[in-house]
């Protein structure tokens, strides 16, 4: 039989506890892709494995699951005139055989079903598993928030039903029906998460709660007390699950999904012409009040043209939509919120993140310096680190050695400023105006068998204001913290 190779999780088994982990962190954990037929192999491998208890299903990143990925799918009607309503209907129901496959495996799972939700869950992220698992352990940046009405849909894989066994139909309705966005302390008490857990060192704190568990707990009578709880359930959610995608194929038969998504993006492309226009007259305005003013391109956009004018030289300048820092969502740069005066501009703005990790700065200094093994432990941000002198080692950089850093894709070549016991930092080129001086520093703490590390990343230029941590630095300093925590988690474990 042909092995199965993993494109879009990750599965580790650890002692009696396997762990699946959605690993598509870019999409938000979306159900694209290779992710749903990844995880139903991986569902169907745990249930037979020999020594495990615990299958643990979470997400890489900041998020567990945005649920469908809108954006890899195609438009819900597309190709689809010719065809009848029972046509179209048979054509979405072939569409859910993977799912309910899923669901169907999960309900019949043999091992304890462990759903931890590192972060928010939205859509199917929302609702598949939360009604199905065993146990639910939460970080405490999760929330949970379902659109499935406002887009002329229906709860799917059995929700409604499976969730009203936990929540109640009231609080069901109001969630489901509504839209109502639960917080990690309304599920915590409305009874549908057992615990929570800090989100640094999340899935640490999971692993180490279950083994706790282990240690007092036969694992077989734990396995045994899950089947009798769900043996006179399996009947209602497996039917659940039909009914949902019954339903769910009705209403795309329907057409009315496919009119409420055309309408949300008409919208929306609406939204961001406004937004688009409103950014360069406010960069505009910015800009008129700084010395760095360029009085033949301001000629152009404050003289009135026409709003096609205006966005050529917002595309011309590349000074907000080819940053490749910026954050891909729109924003909005209001005067009044916008340091506009000379001292503004000339403050140098830093975006950090900083956490402690329980190994000593030797111990972490060595692990971020092991560029090569990179890939290994952290693929999102930090994408590689490659030095440009083969004769030298990281540890033998000094001012002014060159590497070449490739940052989500993006590849420069940063100057090396300091490489020091606490410190190893590099000056990367500017871009737009805009030059960072980026740092990690590793000072001691707990007696020198701890260590507080911090990365930041100041930024000087006449545009670096953008990069403000109320501004586009957020994403920025996002990125920083989710590199120091898959760091402190190798250097742990190391």
């Amino acid at each position: 039989m042909a092995s199965y190779q993993y494109t879009d999780i990750k599965v580790e088994v650890k002692g009696k506890i396997g762990v699946i982990k959605f690993n598509r962190p870019k999409s938000l954990n979306s159900f694209g892709v290779n992710l749903l037929v990844d995880t139903l192999h991986a569902v169907k491998e745990l249930d037979e494995h020999p020594d495990t208890v615990f299958t643990v299903l979470t997400g890489e990143g900041r998020f567990f699951s945005a649920g469908a990925d809108v954006r890899g799918s195609r438009p819900l009607d597309e190709g689809m005139a010719d065809l009848t309503k029972t046509q179209l209907k048979l054509l979405h129901l072939s569409r859910f055989t993977t799912m309910m496959e899923l669901m169907r495996s999960l309900i019949d799972h043999k091992k304890v079903f462990v759903l931890a939700l590192n972060g928010p869950g939205v859509g199917g992220g929302a609702a598949w598993f939360q009604g199905i698992a065993d146990i639910i352990l939460a970080s405490e940046t999760t929330y949970l928030q379902v659109p499935f009405n406002s887009l002329a849909l229906v709860p799917e894989s059995g929700s409604a039903t499976n969730l009203a066994r936990h929540m109640g139909v009231h609080r069901a309705n109001d969630f489901l029906m509504f839209g109502r966005k639960l917080t990690v302390q309304e599920l915590e008490g409305w009874g549908l998460i057992n615990r929570t857990f800090p989100v640094d060192g999340f899935h640490n704190s999971v692993v180490e709660f279950l083994e706790k568990q282990l240690e007092v707990n036969d694992g077989v009578s734990m396995m045994e007390t899950k089947r009798l709880q769900n043996l006179p359930l399996r009947s209602e959610r497996i039917l659940a699950v039909y009914n949902a995608t019954d339903a769910l194929s009705e209403r795309l038969a329907s057409g009315a999904p496919a009119a409420r998504f055309r309408a949300k993006k008409a919208e929306l492309e609406v939204w961001r012409k406004k937004t688009r226009l409103r950014m360069l007259e406010d960069y505009v305005n910015v800009v008129s009040a700084s010395k760095y003013s360029q009085p033949d391109s301001l000629a152009i956009a404050k003289g009135g043209g026409a709003p096609k004018e205006k966005e050529q030289l917002l595309l011309h300048t590349h000074l907000i939509q080819n940053n490749p820092r910026s954050s891909p969502a729109p924003h909005f740069f209001s005067p009044s919120t916008l340091h506009t005066t000379q001292q503004g501009l000339d403050k140098m703005p830093r975006n950090e993140s900083k956490i402690e990790i329980a190994a000593p700065p030797a111990k972490v200094r060595e692990v971020l310096l092991n560029f090569s093994a990179y890939p290994e432990w952290h693929t999102d941000f930090i994408k590689g680190i490659t030095i440009q002198d083969e004769s030298k080692t990281a540890e033998s950089l000094v001012n002014g050695d060159k590497v070449e850093c490739n940052i989500e894709g993006w590849k420069f070549i940063a100057e090396i400023r300091e490489n020091s016991e606490g410190m190893f930092s590099w000056q990367g080129p500017p871009v737009m105006t805009v030059a960072g001086l980026h740092q990690f520093r590793m000072e001691p703490a707990k007696d020198g068998t701890a260590t507080i590390f911090t990365q930041s990343e100041d930024l000087k230029g006449p545009l670096s204001f953008l990069m403000s941590p109320s501004l586009l630095g957020k994403k920025m300093a996002a990125d920083f913290a989710e590199f120091n925590r898959d760091l402190k988690a190798r250097a742990e474990a190391s």
